[in-house]
């Protein structure tokens, strides 16, 4: 038994190590390749090192104009899916009625539809009212990916959260919202806040599917249709 409890242990730590490698060497390889003076993808070791990547970074406009707008919409879009994600878990943890699997499922949808198609669909959306502003666009796609997460961490967070305490202070003469912001978001703050800021924003960057459809095929379009 102890062998094979060490086979196991070694087998674990082998896989474990592999993984690790598997996803933080390409990082470091990304970082050194950063520092390198040459003008092209070389092989490594650099023989020289430099700052002109970086360098061009800051000097470009354009660059810096992504970087503030992606800053913007990350930001927008986290504050949006919390008060949202936050508020609809709430109601679906202490509201038991027919139709609530059906209307959590509805909530959690993003997860199972690919990005491309709820791009699409936010596009045809966007056209049908006359949205037309790029901006409010992928904050309202952005904030559509990271709402599911929001959602069902909430709901984790508040499933381990003792029902005595706020029973325990409204009786004690506090208001509803007071026992929400004094007793119960400090409870789910982490799990919430977590799962808006990190997480949904890294499955938005990855869909890219979704922020694509909604600002460029209008005019990918309006561009053919002129062609023709």
């Amino acid at each position: 038994m102890r062998s094979a409890d060490r086979l196991s242990r070694f087998a674990r730590g082998l896989a474990f190590a592999a993984v690790c490698g598997i996803l933080i060497v390409p990082i470091l390889l990304t970082i050194v390749l950063s520092f390198d003076a040459r003008d092209y993808l070389g092989p490594l070791p650099p023989h020289a090192l430099s700052l002109q990547w970086y360098q061009a970074f800051l000097g470009s406009k354009l660059y810096l104009g992504a970087l503030r707008s992606s800053l913007l919409i990350a930001t927008v879009a986290a504050l949006a899916a919390t008060a949202t994600g936050v508020t609809t878990a709430l109601f679906l943890h202490n509201r038991r009625f027919a139709g609530r699997e059906a209307l959590l499922t509805f909530f959690l949808s993003p997860f199972v539809i690919p990005p491309i198609v709820i791009g699409f669909g936010l596009l045809l959306t966007f056209s049908l009212y006359g949205i037309g502003n790029p901006l409010v666009r992928l904050i309202a796609a952005h904030t559509l990916l990271t709402l599911p997460f929001t959602i069902r961490t909430t709901l984790a967070g508040l499933r381990g959260v003792n029902v005595s305490y706020s029973e325990a202070a409204l009786t004690l003469g506090a208001g509803p919202s007071s026992v929400f912001w004094e007793v119960t978001f400090p409870l789910i703050r982490r799990a919430s806040s977590r799962a808006s800021s990190w997480r949904g924003r890294t499955r938005s960057a990855r869909c890219r599917g979704a922020s694509f459809s909604p600002t460029t095929t209008r005019r990918r379009c309006r561009s053919r249709c002129s062609r023709r």
